[in-house]
């Protein structure tokens, strides 16, 4: 794949995951205006909890899907039948395990049902997205959007509706399992017109051998899930739902920039992967142009988000979640670390090194249980924060060490620090600027003219680049 649509299909990618996520991020806002702190922090609870319980049935066979049917498309009917088949019999099999967790939590009204509803909504926005992985594996991203940003509107629309009647959580919950269902339907009735999708003979054999051959990549997925959203059920678990509705409000503002990171991931994998049959050097070249976007797009998104933390929480949650503004200035330092996370541990796996991936996401992960026990009883939201951002600069550091020897060379070390440099005199621009009574959108596009201007001159960024992005 060359750099142009490499770079056409991360901006796609990317305004798909930035439409469909901030439709999602306006019903969550609503929740948590109309609904309270503690509904909105169950919800939080719940979706973590979903997310971690659906890591078995979704067992990674989206990367697993991508990975190999990007050299394999002739595959697409006997994945499509056997993973199928796989992904719903696990979540039948796994749904005892929210029922269990949620009597282990403080018990209110409706806690229960939320929780199960919320498990199987989950279990089928990942079939849907198991589906959207065939396009991403073809890098027919548009096909893909058309999918999610109709769940979306779908989402969008009956959340709101049922929240403008005064309905409460509960029906709130029901509505968006039935919507995910419809979905689902759509999802296979298009997948089957564009490709011919069929359901093949099932074979014991075959199952058993997608599960083996997916059982690294699964283990990575459910680590990688694990590290994600256990934090929040740990915070959930050991300091009410109220805690962690002030801290998913922080959580909330940094996973939006966490979509771009997704995006370049998703987009450079099927990449990756071929670049890599072919040859190292031409996978190092994938590898150096994706890091570099990654390193340039994260530093100003951490200036941003750090230094106008409290504009954030007050302009989309409210005065209610005050509390949140610390937790927000400590995840904000996870921002890069989380880019390069990400970028990483594609990497490995197109490298085959899914070995390496899983241990690196172990270690930790361990590291994070075992702080989240020490920080929480302190600090509650903020330890957890604090907590997160320690382990996964832990992460960073035994994948590079995977890493050194293969792409991870002297000249991203050089783009680091040159791009950090024009981060900090982005940062500096901007407090200047505040504090000589500059208003904050001023502000703002001041110092990210400054930013790109001193990216030019260093040779970080070509004039050709710029135009580029906003000519698309």
């Amino acid at each position: 794949m060359n750099e142009q649509r490499i770079s056409t299909n991360t901006v796609l990618l990317f305004s798909t995951e930035v439409a469909t996520q901030g439709l999602s991020f306006i019903v969550s806002i609503m929740v948590a205006r109309i609904l309270g702190v503690e509904s909105y922090g169950l919800l939080s609870f719940a979706y973590s909890l979903g997310v971690l319980c659906i890591m078995v049935p979704s067992f990674g066979f989206q990367r697993f899907t991508v990975h190999e049917l990007a050299r394999s498309p002739e595959q697409a009917n006997s994945f499509f039948t056997h993973i199928s088949f796989l992904m719903w019999a696990f979540t039948l099999l796994m749904a005892v395990v929210p029922f269990g967790v949620a009597l282990l939590g403080p018990f209110g009204e409706g806690r229960l049902f939320v929780i199960f509803i919320i498990y199987f909504a989950m279990a089928a926005l990942e079939y849907v997205l198991f589906l959207c992985s065939f396009y991403r594996a073809s890098q027919k991203i548009s096909r893909e959007s058309m999918l999610r940003m109709f769940l979306a509107l779908m989402w969008c629309v009956t959340g709101l509706a049922v929240l403008f009647a005064g309905y409460g959580l509960t029906t709130f919950v029901v509505w968006r399992l039935i919507v995910t269902l419809i979905c689902v339907a759509v999802a296979v009735l298009v997948l089957r017109s564009d490709y011919g999708i069929r359901i093949v003979s099932f074979s014991r054999q075959y199952a058993r051998n997608i599960v083996k051959r997916s059982a690294s990549l699964a283990v990575f997925s459910m680590l990688s899930s694990a590290f994600t959203f256990l934090n929040l059920v740990l915070l959930g678990m050991m300091r009410g739902d109220v805690d962690a509705g002030y801290y998913s409000a922080a959580e909330k503002i940094v996973y939006l920039v966490g979509m771009i990171a997704a995006s370049l991931t998703w987009v450079a994998l099927p990449s990756l992967s071929r670049a890599w049959a072919r040859s190292a050097k031409e996978f190092s070249n994938v590898y150096t142009r994706i890091m570099h976007a990654a390193l340039i797009i994260a530093v100003p998104c951490v200036v941003i988000a750090g230094l106008f933390r409290k504009t954030w929480i007050l302009l989309l949650f409210g005065t209610a979640y005050m509390p949140s503004i610390p937790a927000l200035g400590l995840l904000s330092l996870s921002i890069i670390p989380f880019f390069i996370n990400e970028i990483n541990s594609a990497s490995l796996i197109a490298m085959d090194k899914q070995n390496t991936a899983v241990r690196a996401m172990l270690i930790g992960l361990i590291v994070l249980i075992v702080s989240s026990f020490i920080l929480i009883p302190l600090w509650g939201a903020k330890g957890i924060a604090l907590a997160r951002t320690f382990s996964l600069c832990l992460v960073i550091w035994v994948q590079l060490r995977a890493l050194k020897d293969g792409v991870w060379r002297k000249e991203q070390w050089v783009t680091f620090g040159r791009v950090f440099a024009a981060g900090a005199a982005m940062a500096l621009t901007i407090m200047v600027l505040i504090k000589l009574s500059c208003t904050v959108p001023v502000a703002l596009v001041a110092s990210f003219v400054l930013y790109l201007v001193m990216l030019l001159l260093m040779r970080e960024m070509r004039y050709g680049e710029i135009t580029g992005i906003f000519s698309r």
